[in-house]
């Protein structure tokens, strides 16, 4: 089938020469292949209760978060990935202090998880894969 042309093709190459495209010459599509953004999810550690977020939210809202129950429930925010670093977040987070059985996710554009923290009291650990 794939070698055989379709009339519509056959007639568009009767009145006009159709190029052929290499697609390699043309940049991706935006966003296609790299990654643009990064989103923060700050919610509840499984087992510690909703009274993490709860102590916390006027200082997440202040920091431009937006509370979303859907899934699982967090506080999230959306940065550009380009310059975006982990240690330079938790850094500059004004909440992370009063924190107390959070887990901190990192998402890509495609909400595609990269990276799960727990943060007690202004310490911060990476989990591993089969502590989630």
């Amino acid at each position: 089938e794939s070698k055989n042309s379709s009339p519509f093709l056959d007639e568009l190459n009767s009145r006009t020469k159709i190029s052929v495209l290499n697609w390699s010459d043309y940049q991706t599509f935006i966003g296609v292949g790299t990654i643009r953004y990064i989103t923060v999810k700050i919610g509840n550690q499984d087992g510690k209760g909703s009274n993490g977020t709860i102590a916390i939210k006027d200082l997440l809202k202040a920091e431009g978060y937006i509370w979303k129950p859907e899934v699982w429930p967090a506080w999230c925010r959306t940065y550009p990935a380009e310059g975006f670093s982990i240690p330079e977040y938790f850094d500059n987070a004004n909440w992370i202090s009063q924190a107390v059985g959070i887990e901190v996710r990192f998402y890509d554009d495609g909400e595609n998880k990269s990276e799960v923290y727990r943060v007690n009291q202004g310490q911060y650990y990476l989990v591993n894969e089969n502590e989630e």
